[in-house]
């Protein structure tokens, strides 16, 4: 848009932006912060509690979205649910054990 009232607003920094519109509310910080290639199912933050969608649904047994713990603690709150394959924030600590993708 290019009207005299929009030419004069501060533009946001591009690379906050990217940051917002990837990190799911509930995050403990922006995704994508953390190593490199590292979801958040493979974090031991990651409260799945082997928690499936039905094997004959639409999602075919795939892993649910869960809470982050992390957030839990430094918000004393829960927060939203979190998609497994969301990049993985700062506080990203690798798992013993991640839960497989799809339920076996």
């Amino acid at each position: 848009m290019s009207d005299s009232i929009s030419m004069h607003l501060t533009r946001p920094n591009p690379k906050l932006a990217e940051y917002v519109s990837r990190t799911p509310a509930g995050m403990a910080y922006w995704a994508g912060t953390g190593p490199k290639n590292s979801t958040c199912r493979e974090c031991t933050f990651f409260d799945h509690a082997k928690r499936y969608y039905a094997k004959r649904g639409m999602n075919g047994g795939s892993l649910k979205p869960a809470r982050c713990t992390k957030y839990s603690a430094l918000c004393s709150q829960a927060g939203g649910l979190i998609p497994h394959a969301t990049p993985a924030c700062k506080y990203f600590e690798a798992a013993t054990a991640a839960p497989p993708i799809t339920e076996k």
